[in-house]
This record gives structure tokens, C-alpha cells and sequence, in this order.
């Protein structure tokens, strides 16, 4: 796991320019896709500005905040998607330059971008897959739980101690069971992109092909079990990414706070000047565009070493030279 976290790092600080370009191309759509997005939440729903509507709205719902509030929160989850989606398809393009350079058949960012263009289709079509196989292995978690907590509530009334205990119990698993599933879904569907920009076949072939690439192991040890490997060398670009995001998110929390009182029950982001927010949001932009291709970078190192490990892919490479 070492060697795949270091070879990743050396890739991505000899390659910085172009991986940065590449990223950038993604994160600026993005950005202005979730600022324009935002802007209307705001100004079509107040109540997610904050403060004393959105307290309102909360403690004495009437039906029209209610549908305001169901609307926005609608756009919200549009927003994460497309998110998601964008990170997608930066992957294929990330996995594209990388996995083509590290194959022997070096891609230029242009190339790239170009052919994460001309696969679009397939490349949509498998992130839609991948969420809805994602959505139902949540839906089937919860069944367990709701039958638990189902009987519970029925026996409330007449065994309370049983009845609460099974609501309980039943909750809890429903928590675990979620998260644990969350989790999984990251793992089993991280290499999709990459296997679909370095390798030939179908859109069902290269889930299937990726689900495979994250299962079983590739050694004795507990450590090479490689939904382990995956799980854990995820957790820690995590953690890197997310202690960049907060620190380059820093100054647009403070000109937030200061115009927008977003830590007060006077808040209003709607206040905030936009002059001011969207520089030190650029700011943010950048920031990931630096760092984000890191992850990129571990997905396709991952990917080879699997193949290396399992498939002699090294050996292949070499017969061909």
C-alpha cells in the first residue's frame, strides 16, 4: 500500500502541470454549475439562507415553506449529483492520460479530453449503473433493519420493554448497516472509470471487470485482501483532501461569516457579496485542481498493480518491447 501511495505521489509531482490542466478543465464547470445553482436555491427558497426563515420554516412549517423546502432541497441533491458526475468523468480522463503514459502509449491532455468527449455516452452510462446498483444494495441494507424495527413497533404496545429494545437494535443496524454499505459502494465502483479508459469491452464488462479488480486478495497476508487495500488507501487520501478543502475553504467561511453571520440566528448567506465570495471560492477551485488528481493518480496505480500482481502485466508489457 506504501508503494502504490508513493508511486502515485511521484507521478503526480512529475506530471503536476498537466494533471493540474486537466483537473481544472472539470473543477471550473463545476464551480460555475454549483454557484448558479446555489444562487437560485437562494433566491427561489430563502429558507436556505438561514437564520430566522429557515428557524421558522422548521419550528411552524406551513405547506408553501414546506414545498420550498422540498424543492431546494431537490436542487441540492441535482447539485451532488452533477458533482459526482463531473468526478467522474474527470477520472476517465485522469485514468486516460495516466494509464496511457504508464502502458507505454503516451496521451497528451488535449488527447485526453478529447476522447473523454467521444466516450461520454458509454461513460454516462455507466455512472448511471453504478448509482442505481449503488441506490438498491442501500435499499436492500435497510430491509433487516425496517423488518427488526417493524416487529418492535408492533410490540411496543404490548411487550414495551421487547418492543423499544427492537426498535432500538434495529435503528443501530440500520446505521451500521448504511454505512457499511456507503463504504462498499465507493470500493466497488472506484475503478470503473479507470477500466473503461484502459481497457476494451462493454460498459457491463468493465463493472463487472472493476468489481472484480477490487475483490479477493493477492498475497497470505490480512492486508492483501484487496477491498482492504482499497478501503484503507481510500481513507487516506480522504483525509489528505479533506484537511485541503477545509484549510483553502478557510477564506470563504470568514468574508461568509462576517457578511453573512452564517454562525449566528441572524444568518443570511444571500448577504454575502458575491465580488468578494467568488475569488476566495476560485481559490478553492484551485486548490482542488492540484490536489484532487492525486486520487485519480492512487485509482490507476491500484488498478496496474492489481494487474501486475495477478495478470503478470509486467511481464506482458516487457514481451512487448
Amino acid at each position: 500500500m506504501g508503494e502504490i501511495i508513493d508511486r502515485s505521489a511521484l507521478y503526480w509531482r512529475s506530471h503536476f502541470r498537466a494533471l493540474f490542466a486537466l483537473q481544472l478543465a472539470f473543477r471550473l464547470p463545476q464551480y460555475v454549475l454549483s454557484k448558479l445553482n446555489l444562487l437560485l436555491v437562494y433566491r427561489s427558497f430563502p429558507e436556505f439562507a438561514g437564520g430566522a426563515r429557515m428557524l421558522a420554516a422548521l419550528t411552524h412549517p406551513d405547506a408553501a415553506a414546506i414545498s420550498r423546502m422540498l424543492q431546494g432541497t431537490a436542487l441540492f441533491g441535482v447539485l451532488i449529483f452533477t458533482a459526482h458526475y463531473i468526478g467522474w468523468q474527470s477520472q476517465f480522463a485522469t485514468s486516460s492520460f495516466v494509464g496511457g503514459e504508464m502502458l507505454g502509449r503516451p496521451t497528451t491532455v488535449a488527447e485526453a479530453l478529447s476522447r473523454t468527449g467521444a466516450r461520454v455516452g458509454s461513460t454516462t452510462a455507466s455512472f448511471v449503473i453504478s448509482m442505481l446498483m449503488w441506490a438498491g444494495f442501500l435499499l436492500l441494507a435497510c430491509v433487516p433493519s425496517a423488518a427488526v424495527m417493524g416487529v418492535g413497533a408492533v410490540l411496543v404496545g404490548k411487550v414495551p420493554f421487547v418492543g423499544w429494545g427492537l426498535l432500538i437494535l434495529g435503528y443501530l443496524a440500520l446505521i451500521l448497516f448504511l454505512i457499511g454499505v456507503f463504504l462498499y459502494g465507493i470500493v466497488r465502483f472506484m475503478l470503473v472509470p479507470t477500466v473503461q479508459a484502459v481497457e476494451a469491452g462493454s460498459i457491463w464488462a468493465a463493472i463487472r471487470r472493476a468489481g472484480g479488480l477490487v475483490s479477493g486478495r493477492v498475497g497470505p497476508a490480512f492486508t492483501d485482501w484487496l477491498w482492504l487495500r482499497a478501503t484503507i488507501i481510500i481513507t487516506l487520501i480522504g483525509v489528505i483532501l479533506f484537511v485541503v478543502s477545509m484549510v483553502t475553504e478557510l477564506p470563504a467561511l470568514l468574508i461568509q461569516n462576517a457578511y453573512g453571520k452564517i454562525f449566528s440566528s441572524h444568518a443570511n448567506l444571500s448577504a454575502v457579496p458575491q465580488t468578494l465570495l467568488v475569488p476566495a471560492e476560485l481559490l478553492q477551485v484551485l486548490a482542488q485542481s492540484v490536489f484532487i488528481p492525486i486520487a485519480n493518480v492512487v485509482a490507476v496505480v491500484f488498478y496496474l498493480d492489481v494487474r501486475v500482481r495477478r495478470e503478470g502485466l509486467d511481464l506482458e508489457l516487457a514481451l512487448k518491447t
